[in-house]
């Protein structure tokens, strides 16, 4: 870190004084600036202000303790990103930063060293996410600063920008995984979320029904978007597996699909049934199960294509354009909402309330942690044949 003082001359405020700025580059290389409290005629030489500035003395001794603090806090975190450091020097200017400066990291820092523990680039995504938030809301809280009242105020803030009651609670469910990490790591003993409880609401699963999900499987869609249509009900047919799991597979094993889950590390072993076999084929990867990570590099390009094309699968009206030519397309989708997610929800509900099999039979289908984390569930051998069972009666339900 660089720190360079600017008096600004294009100000003049009506006791003929200027605004002093910090004028900072940060080890990134970025510049940026940030406006002292002190006001000034006379650029001080150095850190000092010549005797003939009104306070000289003073003033000098405000921006000798402003100058110290920031830069040992540049000294104590020299890999931070520049908009970090933007918002600790903000802090340590208006006084709520100098403990932060003497003891070098903020809790916002911890979220991103757990983010970098995270093997997933989704699950980083949305760590970095919750960094950027708690920096909006309070940049340097601590792990002492932050109370239940702190969460309250969290939340209150978020509410009020018009964040939804399951997206605040989201980033309060990631906040208490940093504290938990933390406590692990012996950073800190503190943890507000003793007493204060994460408020949720049930959202309907954006699913589809049997009738539904027959109708998408046999739509007569455009050329360029079969392969989404396609992959979609393939997803279906391997229990809603999600896209990067299946994607990034490299090939089937013994006949079924077996992968560790990215989110959860959790273990996939699916039967592959002759519908989903159908569709390895007409898109078999050279180096992977299907072709499309045989061109792409990130999955999650593909997947963003693959989610706005689903929603297209439907009619199309051919309108006039802002000039008034008959060309631009207009999209009367099948089913709006619809998602990649969206088969793995379908799975589920059809399991559940067509077929009537057992929600820990569907846990284990889905590779969810719980189904097998009970404490009876220690204690049985893992058998897929219910599992498979279970594929069995779902897709005879699908056949129709």
């Amino acid at each position: 870190m660089r720190i360079h003082l600017l008096v600004d001359k294009q100000v003049v405020h009506e006791d003929g004084t200027h605004d002093l700025y910090f004028n900072i580059t940060a080890d990134d290389g970025r510049r940026f600036r940030v406006k002292t409290d002190i006001r000034c005629e006379q650029k001080p030489v150095g850190l000092l202000f010549p005797r003939t500035e009104r306070n000289s003395v003073a003033k000098s001794a405000r921006l000798r303790e402003l100058y110290d603090q920031i830069e040992e806090f540049g000294l104590q975190n020299p890999r931070m990103r520049s908009d970090r450091m933007k918002d600790a020097v903000l802090m340590i200017v208006r006084g709520a930063g100098a403990k932060v400066a003497r003891h070098g990291k903020v809790f916002a820092d911890y979220i991103l060293e757990f983010a970098e523990t995270k093997d997933n680039r989704s699950t980083r995504i949305l760590y970095e996410l919750t960094h950027k938030k708690v920096v909006e809301f309070d940049a340097m809280a601590t792990f002492s600063t932050i109370d239940e009242q702190w969460l309250e105020d969290f939340e209150r803030h978020f509410k009020n920008q018009g964040m939804s009651v399951n997206g605040i609670a989201q980033q309060l469910r990631n906040i208490r995984a940093v504290f938990n990490y933390c406590r692990k790591k012996r950073y800190t003993q503190d943890y507000p979320f003793l007493t204060y409880m994460i408020k949720e609401e049930r959202v309907a699963p954006n699913a589809l029904t049997v009738e539904q999900l027959r109708t998408l499987r046999d739509y007569p869609c455009e050329a360029w978007q079969e392969i989404y249509r396609d992959l979609f009900m393939l997803s279906f047919y391997l229990g809603g597996v999600n896209a990067g799991d299946l994607l990034l597979c490299r090939g089937l094993k013994n006949g079924r699909f077996v992968e560790k889950r990215q989110k959860t590390g959790e273990l996939i072993d699916v039967p592959v049934c002759a519908e989903a076999l159908q569709i390895i084929e007409k898109y078999k990867g050279k180096n992977y199960l299907l072709c499309v990570m045989d061109n792409y590099k990130d999955y999650h390009d593909f997947t963003s294509r693959w989610d706005k094309a689903l929603k297209k699968i439907g009619t199309t009206e051919i309108v006039p354009d802002r000039v008034g030519r008959r060309r631009k397309v207009v999209y009367h989708p099948l089913y709006p909402n619809i998602t990649t997610y969206t088969a793995r929800y379908t799975f589920a509900s059809i399991a559940a309330n067509d077929c009537e099999i057992p929600t820990e039979t569907i846990g284990k289908c889905l590779a969810h942690a719980w189904s097998k984390n009970t404490v009876t569930a220690r204690y049985i051998s893992d058998d897929r044949r219910k599992v498979d069972q279970a594929f069995a009666l779902v897709m005879d339900k699908v056949r129709g």
